[in-house]
């Protein structure tokens, strides 16, 4: 049987071998020491310019050696990280099998190397000498968080009633829309400026290792509504809530 580690050995083993694939390493869950039994492969290589088709034809060919490719998706371009990503599922792999391969070109200041937000890559090989840690600009980075915080601020403050109020005119999937755009969103972006902004953009995305176990589980009961009827008291416990995280944040005044 196919074995996760198998699927990365042979990635490793023939990328390396490669001479357009300069540095090769696994971001993601290895890179945050979280692997477990349903992790995927994140993989992510430096390339030389305009050459990304090719080098996701070779990572194809290199994973149909050990099985069958049931999907692939490829990522639109341009994409967010301004790399080109595509999904391959392999056969018979249901929960690692999914490698999400990322091809990019080196540039200095690489945002992936931020240790602060995307972990230590687990590096499968670097020719050049490319994999090194990028520091992470504390003024620019504050600056976006405190603007993060206004707009959170001001969207719960003059727009958290609509979730309740979508509810009471039986529009419940309105209704959970504006809960989860307008309650749940801007209070974890709160949440995460207080306790965890070099993060402060990642959503719910690893959020129980990033918040205090209180904070964590006040916000876990708040995000499974059983009901659009749950969505007035829910809002009015977000709002406590949104209440004292605002109130931390401004007292620590930041510069």
């Amino acid at each position: 049987m196919i074995s996760r580690d198998d699927i990365i050995g042979l990635l490793r083993d023939d990328l390396a071998r490669v001479e357009l694939f300069r540095a090769a390493w696994l971001g993601g869950s290895d890179a945050n020491g979280r692997v477990d039994a349903l992790s995927d492969i994140d993989l992510v290589a430096f390339v030389g310019q305009g050459r990304a088709d090719e080098g996701l034809s070779i990572i194809r060919s290199t994973l149909e050696r050990l099985a069958l490719i049931e999907r692939e998706w490829r990522l639109p371009s341009p994409t967010w990280h301004g790399g080109e990503q595509t999904f391959f599922q392999l056969s018979g792999c249901p929960n690692f099998g999914l490698v999400d391969a990322v091809l990019m070109t080196h540039t200095p200041g690489f945002e992936f190397f931020v240790r602060e937000r995307h972990g230590d890559p687990a590096v499968l090989f670097d020719h050049d000498g490319l994999v090194s840690r990028t520091p992470l600009d504390r003024s620019a980075h504050g600056q976006r968080v405190r603007e993060r915080v206004e707009t959170a601020r001001g969207k719960f403050t003059l727009l958290s009633h609509l979730a309740a109020k979508e509810a009471r005119r039986d529009r419940p999937i309105d209704a959970i829309q504006y809960y989860e755009s307008i309650v749940i969103s801007p209070l974890v972006d709160v949440l995460r400026a207080v306790h965890c902004p070099d993060r402060f953009d990642f959503g719910l995305r690893y959020l129980r290792d990033d918040l205090p176990a209180e904070a964590y589980s006040s916000v876990e009961r708040l995000v499974y509504p059983a009901s659009a009827d749950e969505l007035a008291g829910m809002t009015e416990a977000a709002r406590a809530m949104m209440g004292g995280a605002l109130a931390q944040w401004d007292a620590r005044k930041p510069g």
